[in-house]
């Protein structure tokens, strides 16, 4: 499913940032009240849905060579990924059935110190695919703060993804 790599930037802006700015104008025009907040949260779980799927096919599509081999080893980006969903959708579950989540608490530092990785992994990889060499750090922390502010981020990182996609995923 490699939808997300060839959409443009105002389509991927509009399903992971503009479906909570609907939501937040719909909640000013009416009272809070239990089905104003389950949406509130669905759109939020959606949008960050999204979000995760489009880092995961930019892993999955673009870290290839030519020959196909890996660019970058990717086993730890899979595992931290995983670990993050899991989490989210335990808390998911638990916020359902109205179960105790403070536990989730202190998981918290953990899963942003995994959420950084993955960041991190993504943008080493597509700066790694533009310069066609080992980046440093000082290469690709640009794109890690574009990727951490995503709502500003996906209007420079999607057209590269765009480019990318068209050079090297489609083999």
């Amino acid at each position: 499913m490699e939808i997300l790599l060839k959409l443009k930037s105002w389509q991927l802006f509009m399903l992971v940032v503009g479906i909570n700015i609907v939501i937040a104008i719909l909640t000013a025009f009416f009272p809070v009240n239990t089905a104003i907040i389950f949406s509130s949260i669905c759109a939020a779980s959606i949008s960050a849905i999204i979000y995760f799927m489009w880092m995961w096919e930019i892993v999955v599509k673009l870290n290839k060579t030519e020959k196909g081999e890996k660019l970058i080893n990717d086993r730890l980006f899979k595992i931290s990924y995983f670990i993050i969903m899991l989490y989210f959708f335990l808390g998911l579950l638990f916020r359902y059935l109205g179960l105790n989540e403070s536990v989730f608490y202190y998981f918290m530092p953990f899963i942003f110190f995994l959420l950084f990785y993955c960041m991190l992994f993504v943008s080493k990889l597509l700066i790694k695919i533009n310069i066609k060499r080992d980046p440093n750090l000082s290469d690709y922390v640009g794109w890690f703060f574009l990727f951490y502010f995503y709502p500003i981020g996906i209007w420079f990182i999607q057209p590269k993804v765009n480019k990318f996609y068209d050079k090297v995923g489609k083999k």
